[in-house]
């Protein structure tokens, strides 16, 4: 069936990757090796306040997930299992990225701009707010009536869960630019 998708023969993908798990590594590998090194560029600017960046980190997850609703599902699957997979993508990719992340959070607290609280707790409710809608699409439309892949539900799930991390909720992104530290 990949084979048929890609347009390909079958012994053409048996080739360059021999078996499905391998295909699935280097699916995995592409997907969100591109997501979390491009989190990492984002996440370990200096010029711009945390708050900032931090916005800019939870409009991008959201982006993510609408992009690849998929994504969610397979790393809540993989987490229900003890799995090699879920161990591989924690130490190639997933455990540098919540390093990043909390560090991140951990800035923008001192700052003063995100409530206080345990980073990793606003790591997983980041993570989860933006992934979950997108993993439930149909039933989201069926009980809200919206469209969570529509452009207005991206911007209002966006500004919710910055509505929820940032200490004085942002109304938009130039009031995060505006954050600045705390005494």
């Amino acid at each position: 069936m990949i084979a048929d998708i890609a347009g390909v023969s079958h012994s053409l993908v048996l080739y360059h990757f021999r078996s499905k798990e391998q295909l699935w590594f280097a699916t995995m590998a592409e997907v969100v090796g591109t997501y979390t090194s491009q989190v990492e560029e984002i996440a370990q600017d200096r010029s711009r306040p945390a708050a900032e960046i931090l916005q800019t980190y939870v409009e991008k997850v959201v982006l993510t997930f609408r992009e690849r609703p998929q994504l969610h599902r397979i790393f809540t699957q993989q987490s229900t299992q003890n799995s090699k997979r879920l161990d591989w993508l924690v130490e190639k990719y997933v455990g540098r990225h919540y390093e990043v992340i909390t560090d991140l959070i951990r800035r923008a607290q001192k700052e003063g701009a995100v409530r206080e609280g345990d980073p990793s707790r606003l790591y997983y409710f980041i993570i989860g707010s933006s992934g979950f809608p997108f993993s439930v699409n149909r039933e989201y439309e069926l009980l809200t009536g919206r469209d969570v892949f529509s452009a207005a539900e991206i911007h209002h799930l966006s500004q919710f869960i910055s509505d929820v991390i940032f200490s004085d909720p942002p109304t938009g992104r130039q009031n995060v630019r505006k954050a600045s530290p705390r005494s």
